[in-house]
């Protein structure tokens, strides 16, 4: 009963803690959230009308956000591509749709990307990219009006899906669900981020505590089921 009190007793501590949080790599950051699912919602439309093959979520990575917390031109080649937006609120809206409509209206053959170019309000349709990771910035050079800087990833090639108006196709390994090629077997981003903060805390705890073998959690399929 002790240890089950004690359970319920730190629980609501690391809730209250992360909730209170400055967002960064470590907190659990519902606005980024939010506007990661409607960049999703985007992707989910462009999936039920044009042909794209194994257009997935976009989901929350630790690793991409702590990049995009300090990373600075000259970009060199990586595994992922840049998304600017003018806030997390409105920004979503802004790189909405219609630039991709309109670019499939080009005749055939001015229908061509280099992917040495960063296409701002085509990245985030790139049906490669599984992985994002954002934050807040204030230098100049993201140009005038952008706050925000996401990664994508793990792709450095920009593709965008095919003008077809024909169904999607997920490959095997994949389900159509939603308007997405779903695997079940990964967690969400509410789940991955909400777990990465959970571990932050865990580790300050640890620390202020002096408590060894303070065990990093992780997502699990079958507790996921479960719950």
């Amino acid at each position: 009963m002790l240890k089950e009190m004690l359970f319920i007793v730190i629980s609501i501590f690391l809730g209250e803690s992360i909730n209170a949080a400055t967002s960064n790599s470590n907190d659990f950051d519902r606005e980024q959230l939010n506007f990661i699912n409607a960049l999703n919602t985007q992707r989910q439309e462009i999936a039920t009308s044009y042909y794209t093959v194994n257009m997935q979520k976009l989901v929350w990575n630790k690793e991409l956000q702590s990049i995009a917390e300090q990373y600075n031109p000259p970009f060199q080649n990586q595994n992922f591509r840049i998304v600017l937006a003018l806030d997390y609120t409105n920004g979503a809206q802004h790189l909405n749709t219609a630039f991709y409509i309109k670019y499939c209206g080009r005749k055939p053959e001015d229908q061509h990307l280099a992917s040495n170019v960063y296409h701002n309000r085509l990245e985030h349709l790139n049906p490669l990219q599984t992985i994002i990771g954002c934050a807040k910035r204030t230098e100049t050079w993201l140009g005038a009006g952008y706050t925000v800087m996401c990664l994508v990833g793990p792709s450095p090639v920009l593709q965008i899906p095919s003008c077809t108006k024909s169904p999607s196709i997920c490959t095997s390994g994949f389900k159509h669900e939603n308007g997405f090629c779903s695997n079940s077997d990964l967690p969400d981003s509410d789940q991955v981020m909400y777990i990465s903060a959970l571990n932050e805390k865990r580790r300050q705890i640890a620390t202020e505590q002096h408590i060894a073998n303070m065990y990093e959690l992780v997502w699990n399929k079958t507790l996921h089921d479960i719950a």
